[in-house]
């Protein structure tokens, strides 16, 4: 059993591994000067030492399949960067990898700036470089790597370095002519009360009672939406396990797990409702799945649990902590999952959440406790009527092979959601889901294996492979679709919105992110749709993806100055109406193209 297992795993386990295992770029940083006055403009050098053997693809690589290196600096309101100066890439051609577009060797990326009007120093900029190695056979998972620089501000030095190695090959007529995509105030697309929707009216509750009614219904729905159901199935196993106590104890454990629910789900909620009071910015719901330091730490925990729930190891914390382990017959251990499945829920929490959160945000703050606090007891209350009749669940089967088969594939939930996590950090949008692809042809050929290890009869493995089969072609279906997008999109950027707001277009910026799965569904009902791609190309409606899946993307600020409270959220430009026409949550093609015509 443990031989199969180990094969189960593998194919999920050799991505990271491999991915650990990749050689890496050197990273170095250095200025155009020793120091910067405020109105100065200037320019950091990104130096990138690819290693000897390798090659990075180019900004600019032949296949949009390939990952481009890309230069990003993390927003500084010290600072206004210009465009990313990229070198000139080599066409190269493997036997293996064909004709590409490489950077190999030592890479220099110039990214010039423009220091703010009193800007106090020293400023510390940082950033990211992303980029694809590859050898002359195999390319290596994505990586990303971060730098940063110090730039002191004082008497101006600007160009004090621009004879260094570093800046040899500098066009230093960039230090000298003006931004190439400097934001004059009157193109500055930032309303902070953008129109509503074309209905016109609120589509959110009117009354406090209304609210709280809609609340509770909220709740019940988010336990079927996809970010959930990983969960559901390894709860009900829960109760399974919580049944074999009497009916007071098992009380006692739906109602941790409802508290841990509600508790957390009420936590993020005001986080967001309160934070602009509290922090000064409006702090989006489910933001926390663009950093990595949550991503990672919530994948390598549900991988852990999966793993721990098919029986290759037992997950045991110290002695001290043992009472903090996701054991379904403890009190903490259920009020964890409880946690756990409250997370799990924020990025699919469309359509009727977000009128909820508008709801709240207006109102005092006991009102919008109230209210959120409802939407977690809803939806813990399936959990509470599950664990009021503990006899319901000593009906089913507890013992034996088949149903300790059906415990492991149910673990594959929890590590497939661990994959689509770490695909998020490791891949680029909507590359994450070939990952998720393996883990489902993993658990079809464990389902397999397992299956003629234990079965008495032909039947049973016939079924098992017939299952397994409907797994891979059911997964391949949804991938490819998921991974492929009729409709061409351009990059957002202040200065691309700009731009087009200038040159008097239509412009659609869709705020979307690799981890808000309704946002996909969005994608792939409306984008997706021929007669929408359709129009939108004969009114030449210039469409931008704001991309959020990282905390330093440029959407967010437009997010937050357009009274976003999360996404999907899309924004509709165009120069007969002076303030931007919104679409919040999920929308149809109808409603997209009637918005259109409204703003035409």
């Amino acid at each position: 059993m443990r031989q199969s297992l180990r094969l189960s795993l593998g194919l999920f386990l050799f991505a990271s591994l491999a991915h650990a295992a990749a050689p890496k770029a050197a990273i170095s940083t250095s200025a155009s000067g020793a120091s910067f006055a405020p109105g100065d403009r200037g320019a950091i050098a990104v130096v990138i030492d690819v290693p000897a053997g390798l090659h990075a693809q180019s900004h600019t690589p032949l296949d949009e399949s390939l990952i481009p290196l890309v230069v990003k600096l993390t927003d500084n309101p010290a600072v206004t960067p210009d465009v990313v100066a990229y070198p000139a890439p080599t066409v190269e051609e493997y036997p293996a990898l064909g004709k590409v577009s490489v950077y190999t060797g030592q890479v220099i990326i110039y990214v010039p700036f423009t220091v703010a009007q009193g800007a106090a120093g020293p400023i510390k900029l940082a950033g990211v470089v992303s980029l694809q190695m590859c050898d002359d056979v195999t390319c290596f998972l994505p990586d990303r790597l971060p730098f940063s620089i110090e730039l002191p501000i004082g008497p101006s030095e600007a160009t004090s370095n621009i004879k260094s190695a570093a800046f040899a090959k500098f066009d230093a007529s960039l230090l000298t002519t003006p931004p190439t995509t400097a934001i004059t105030p009157a193109t500055v697309p930032a309303p902070l009360q953008p129109a509503p929707s074309p209905a016109g009216e609120s589509n959110g509750p009117q009354t406090f009672a209304g609210a709280v009614l809609l609340a509770l219904g909220v709740g019940l729905i988010f336990n079927f939406v996809p970010c959930v159901l990983p969960v559901l199935p390894l709860k009900a196993l829960g109760f399974y396990e919580a049944a074999e106590h009497d009916r007071k104890r098992t009380i006692l454990f739906g109602l941790a797990f409802s508290a841990g629910m509600t508790g957390l789900f009420t936590a993020l909620a005001l986080l967001v409702v309160l934070s602009k009071s509290i922090f000064g910015k409006q702090i989006q719901w489910g933001e926390q799945f663009a950093h990595a330091g949550f991503v990672w730490p919530m994948a390598i925990v549900l991988f852990l649990l999966g793993v721990s729930m098919m029986g290759f190891f037992a997950v045991r914390l110290p002695t001290s902590v043992y009472g903090l382990s996701f054991r379904h017959d403890t009190l903490v251990g259920n009020a964890l999952w409880g946690g756990l499945t409250a997370i799990l829920a924020t990025p699919c929490t469309a359509p009727l959440f977000p009128p909820l959160i508008t709801y709240a945000i207006a109102q005092p703050p006991l009102i919008a406790f109230i209210t959120m606090t409802a939407v977690g007891v809803g939806m813990s209350l399936p959990y509470l009527v599950l664990s009021a009749f503990p006899q319901l669940a000593r009906k089913f089967p507890r013992t034996g092979p088949f149903s300790e088969l059906f415990k492991q594939m149910m673990a594959f939930l929890l590590i497939g959601t661990a994959a689509w996590l770490a695909g998020i950090r490791l891949l680029p949008d909507p590359k994450q889901w070939w990952l998720v692809f393996a883990v489902i042809v993993t658990a079809a050929v464990f389902l397999v294996v397992r299956t003629k290890q234990i079965a008495r009869s032909n039947q049973a493995l016939a079924i098992a492979s017939v299952l397994s089969l409907l797994m891979i072609v059911g997964g391949w279906i949804v991938t490819q679709r998921l991974t492929y997008s009729p409709f061409k999109w351009e990059s957002f950027t202040p200065e691309a919105l700009a731009s087009a707001r200038d040159r008097k277009q239509t412009v659609l910026v869709e705020f979307t992110a690799s981890w808000c799965l309704n946002c996909k569904y969005i994608e792939q009902t409306v984008y997706h749709n021929q007669p929408t791609i359709d129009r939108l190309q004969q009114a030449g409606v210039v469409a931008l993806k704001a991309d959020l899946t990282d905390a330093s993307a440029p959407g967010w600020s437009l997010l937050n100055d357009l009274g976003g409270t999360g996404i999907p959220f899309t924004a509709i430009y165009s120069r007969s109406i002076d303030k931007p026409l919104t679409l919040e949550s999920i929308y149809t093609s109808d409603t997209l193209l009637k918005t259109l015509d409204k703003a035409r």
